[in-house]
């Protein structure tokens, strides 16, 4: 990493250097923040005022709340800090190189929007990294019911599809599929995907419908009752009735348990 590291405003009237080690990297969901910014959420690497050096001169700064004081140009209009208590936080884009830094802990997740989160595990405070009850999540917020309706929808329409990569984008690493009727477990992704080319070189077209969602935001997890309608390399046509359950880990699935009336189509081998 770059010592000093460097980064600016998108005109370049101002610049600055910081020197010597971040005392932290974080990502805020506070309003104020998103306010300053007009982003959903900020990502911030913090150093002691007398770590950061301006050039030509200082910038002006928007007192948006006491003692708290936030750089902007005001040619170009881009937002460089948060400043209180002693500390200059630097926005991770205005740097040179955003990706020296990697945030360790989110702030102020207490205020996060609820239609945006990021996908990682990290330490979620509600305000901030000194709450005495520690972080209230360690992973992305749990998803509503309509967000956990479309995204089983959006794995179904990959499936049908034939979208491997739609369909892989709503897995975990790990994601564990259970045929619990016909004893079938496959484990992570790469299995996973064999199951589903498998499937499509043995069927002309698959198509799921008539869907019934029993969503479980409390219980991370969903119920669904659908039927199937296999059309076989000969043409030949099998309908199913079916129900599955998914586990969700954050904004993916975990585990996705199949009930499968009659033969199982899942692990039909080549």
């Amino acid at each position: 990493m770059a010592d000093p590291l460097t980064g600016g405003c998108m005109c370049g009237k101002y610049r600055y250097a910081a020197s010597g080690a971040s005392n932290a990297q974080l990502i805020c969901h506070c309003e104020s923040c998103r306010r300053h910014t007009g982003a959903p959420v900020v990502a911030f690497a913090g150093f002691a005022k007398d770590q950061v050096q301006w050039s030509p001169t200082d910038p002006p700064r928007f007192a948006s709340s006491p003692k708290v004081g936030r750089a902007f140009c005001e040619s170009c209009g881009t937002p460089m800090t948060w400043e209180g208590d002693g500390l200059v936080e630097l926005l991770l884009g205005t740097l040179d190189d955003p990706d020296c830094f990697v945030p360790a802990f989110h702030i102020h997740h207490g205020e996060h929007l609820p239609w945006i989160d990021t996908a990682d595990r990290l330490p979620r405070y509600r305000v901030w990294e000194d709450d005495p009850e520690g972080p209230y999540l360690n992973a992305p917020a749990r998803l509503s019911a309509d967000q956990q309706i479309a995204l089983v929808e959006r794995y179904f329409a990959a499936v049908d599809g034939e979208d491997l990569q739609g369909v892989l984008e709503t897995l975990s690493d790990g994601c564990v599929f259970t045929v619990e009727t016909h004893g079938v477990i496959l484990t992570g992704r790469d299995e996973i995907a064999a199951m589903f080319r498998r499937l499509w070189s043995n069927h002309r077209s698959v198509r799921h419908h008539d869907f019934r969602f029993v969503p479980d935001p409390a219980g991370n997890r969903i119920s669904v009752q659908f039927k199937v309608e296999n059309t076989e390399t000969d043409g030949s046509l099998t309908r199913k009735s079916n129900c599955n359950f998914f586990d969700f880990d954050g904004p993916v699935f975990s585990h996705i348990a199949v009930y499968m009336a009659g033969p199982n189509t899942l692990d039909k081998p080549t």
